[in-house]
């Protein structure tokens, strides 16, 4: 357990939230802008609701604290629900994939819950999807398959949690070695997300979810060799999805589908998508390979694109590493 987790805690989430804005001089409409409605960050404050994980983590970045300083608070806040605690573990094992230790104190808290009473069968579903995340970042891949499975029984009449579970089982098939099978199963639950997607009440939870399973699939036709299916599924993601999502995977996107254009020699769209993803994250430095393949579109095109001047030539190994959720082995390679 992290020392931060493992101090105690003298606020709640909404008093730790409310302390900080003032600290930075910000209004409750300055922190809200851009992330959601002013009148939500009042009932943050006030603890009469608790933000998602996308949210926290915004919220962490905006007010320049880590995000483990914000969720060792809400730990401690009376009225946080089962369902916060397994929605906040799952994005630190699943979005930013730095191994379990993070989510030890979410998943205790779960466990005090479940013993407390509830709702058994689908707490426990949660619980063995959240454990099987464990042993899938641990590298222990068999035990997390079987895990999952069980979730996705246990879930039954759930749609999105047997939608996490069937993702993570395609996941531990990829790195079992079992390729096809892997593609198999994603393929048939991406279409299946689409189909039944707008009957449900979650409609904003599962369109961000069908965009992460868009996304590992492509990734995934990709690293097989099929461009041209992975543009398909990039191309129908987004229609179904919209652009919405976690941050880690909006980029994750976009450099698919440039790398897919320019693959099929698709220039001047590679360019677009290129030009779209630098705009959208000018904020940040920008890597080594993605350079690299931005310098070869603009190569390609005869054009000189002085944005990225310095940057090397294209050369095999400049490839990024995969989306932390593709990694099994607490933030290796797939």
């Amino acid at each position: 357990m992290t020392a931060l987790f493992a101090e105690g805690s003298t606020s709640s989430l909404g008093q730790l939230l409310r302390r900080l804005r003032l600290e930075r001089g910000l209004s409750q409409e300055e922190l809200a802008r851009g992330l959601c409605a002013r009148s939500y960050i009042s009932q943050l404050e006030k603890d009469l609701r608790y933000p998602s994980p996308t949210l926290l983590v915004k919220l962490a970045r905006r007010l320049e604290v880590p995000l483990d300083h914000l969720l060792k608070a809400a730990l401690s806040s009376p009225m946080v629900s089962f369902q916060h605690l397994s929605a906040w573990a799952r994005h630190l094992l699943w979005v930013e994939g730095e191994g379990g230790e993070r989510a030890i104190p979410l998943y205790q808290r779960m466990e005090e819950l479940y013993r407390a009473g509830g709702r058994p069968s689908l707490w426990e579903a949660e619980m063995k999807e959240v454990l099987a995340l464990f042993h899938y970042r641990g590298g222990e891949v068999q035990v997390a398959r079987t895990l999952f499975d069980q979730a996705a029984e246990k879930g039954k009449g759930h749609p999105l949690l047997v939608a996490r579970a069937r993702t993570g089982e395609s996941l531990c098939l990829w790195h079992q070695g079992r390729e096809e099978a892997a593609l198999e199963e994603l393929r048939d639950l991406w279409i299946a997300m689409a189909l039944w997607r707008p009957t449900l009440r979650q409609g904003e939870e599962a369109k961000v979810w069908l965009g992460e399973v868009g996304t590992l699939l492509a990734f995934m036709e990709v690293q097989k060799g099929r461009e041209a299916a992975a543009l398909l599924v990039l191309e129908l993601t987004e229609r179904w999805a919209g652009k919405e999502g976690e941050d880690d995977l909006l980029p994750w996107r976009r450099f698919l589908k440039g790398r897919v254009r320019l693959a099929l020699g698709h220039l001047e769209k590679a360019k677009e998508v290129w030009v779209d993803w630098f705009s959208a994250w000018s904020r940040h430095e920008l890597s080594p390979w993605a350079r690299a393949y931005a310098l070869e579109v603009f190569r390609r095109l005869g054009e000189d694109p002085p944005f990225l001047l310095g940057a090397g030539p294209l050369r095999g190994g400049d490839e990024p590493p995969p989306p932390r959720f593709l990694r099994g082995d607490g933030g290796g390679e797939v």
